[in-house]
């Protein structure tokens, strides 16, 4: 619950920071949270031309998250 509510607040934040409409909110979301399978449907469902954005969400999340977690797991090993 802590992870998706700071998810929550950050996304909220962003939108307002970069003043990103609900379409680019809810795919960079899912693309987060759901992985690049789901990101192109929701893009899709707004509009049909926006399923390369949801693509490149979704791949982009899944690199970055990888980079992220493993970045992470190194810094946790140095206090074991």
């Amino acid at each position: 619950m802590v992870v998706l509510l700071v998810h929550v607040i950050l996304m909220f934040i962003l939108s307002k920071l970069f003043h990103w409409d609900l379409c680019m909110v809810s795919t960079a979301s899912l693309a987060n949270l759901g992985g690049s399978a789901s990101a192109p449907i929701v893009a899709t469902a707004y509009d049909a031309s926006f399923a390369g954005i949801g693509v490149l969400m979704g791949v982009l999340g899944a690199a970055i998250g990888n980079l992220c977690g493993l970045g992470m797991g190194a810094i946790l090993q140095m206090f074991v």
